[in-house]
């Protein structure tokens, strides 16, 4: 009970259990501050994997057209009043030849009524590209080796 009270009392013990979850010396770290760069580091890397060029592509390869794609496009078009230029900048992997399907699922989202039109959407209107200007487009973006 009383590490409990410690906790409540203590305003930066407290913010850091509102926003983590966690009890400050409760997580085999004990206290953070004060702590050098490389404990922090280690700590981290112990809480969360590193993130690999192979989980960045997995991810890349399962987000366009997800769930998760539409929950961020639902929050990005709030947030910015249906400006796609705003929105299609927040949502990961989007480039130009993804702009009309991204149209087309914002488009469904409105006819469903899960979103208003507004008028800076009513501007956004991206062309259909053929194959062949999509690979014009992928290949550009391809590093040289």
């Amino acid at each position: 009970m009383q590490r409990i009270k410690e906790v409540l009392l203590d305003e930066k013990k407290r913010k850091i259990y509102d926003d983590t979850g966690v009890i400050p010396g409760e997580d085999g770290m004990g206290d953070l501050e004060g702590k050098s760069f490389e404990e922090l580091y280690e700590y981290y890397r112990s809480q969360f994997a590193a993130v690999t060029e192979q989980d960045v592509a997995e991810w890349e390869a399962k987000y366009p057209g997800s769930k998760g794609e539409e929950e961020d496009l639902v929050a990005f078009y709030g947030k910015y009043g249906g400006d796609m230029k705003n929105v299609t900048q927040c949502i990961p992997f989007c480039e130009t030849e993804d702009l009309y399907r991204i149209k087309s699922v914002v488009d469904s989202l409105i006819s469903t009524g899960t979103l208003e039109s507004t008028a800076k959407y009513a501007k956004f209107k991206p062309k259909k590209l053929t194959d062949a200007q999509v690979k014009a487009l992928k290949a550009k973006r391809e590093p040289e080796e």
